[in-house]
């Protein structure tokens, strides 16, 4: 079942090939266990990230949280980004 789920969200048409002439969007998440980032073109999903929170980063501000998952994303996905 996980399987069958995992393929079906990482095969198109669920992510799209990226197009480096058009702009990214970086959206992110944190919770207390992980965080998590979507890079977008337009309305179309080009790749996800998640990673887990570090144990020193638990009792940190939600904002902090937000903050660290962004820095991370943005470090995953730097040459989309930058070129």
């Amino acid at each position: 079942m996980f399987s069958s789920l995992k393929k079906a969200v990482t095969t198109a048409p669920v992510l799209a090939l990226p197009d480096f002439e058009q702009p990214f969007v970086v959206e992110c998440d944190a919770s207390t266990y992980g965080f998590g980032a979507v890079l977008l073109q337009g309305q179309h999903l080009v790749a996800f990230f998640s990673h887990p929170v570090a144990p020193r980063h638990q009792s940190l501000a939600a904002y902090e949280w937000e903050l660290i998952g962004l820095v991370l994303a943005i470090r995953h996905w730097w040459p989309y980004l930058w070129g």
